[in-house]
């Protein structure tokens, strides 16, 4: 994934799953008078779950992308955070919805897990370039 398209998608990536983590609490209010439940209680679990998969399988994410490449775990990450937040848009039921941002949660593990890696491997690459030498 080279080029300025591949770096803006990376860039969208990291955006979305970093905003996604602390976006929702502005709409909790409205979610939670959407499925007629209180605003304390099963609800935060929209925002907890979400976060508690991330930083539960991050390492773990971070080692696999070690082994079979950035690449592939990206996309992976990109194509289950989408689908993810596509059912989180089409949740019927709260417990659909905490599924849906779990779920959602593991692609965004995916994209963090590669894009914490991209500082320094982009670093490393600027530093070999000839031109700097």
């Amino acid at each position: 994934m080279g080029g300025a398209a591949a770096r803006c998608h990376r860039c969208i990536g990291a955006f979305m799953t970093t905003l996604d983590g602390s976006i929702v609490n502005i709409s909790l209010p409205a979610i939670a008078h959407s499925f007629g439940v209180p605003l304390s209680g099963a609800i935060e679990w929209i925002i907890i779950g979400y976060l508690v998969v991330i930083a539960g399988v991050l390492l773990t994410f971070g080692r696999l992308a070690d082994m079979i490449g950035r690449k592939p775990v990206w996309l992976a990450g990109l194509v289950v955070f989408t689908l993810g937040s596509a059912l989180c848009g089409a949740a019927p039921a709260l417990g659909v919805l905490i599924g849906s941002r779990l779920f959602q949660g593991l692609g965004g593990a995916l994209i963090f897990s590669v894009n914490t890696m991209l500082p320094n491997w982009c670093m490393t690459r600027f530093q070999e370039c000839p031109c700097f030498s």
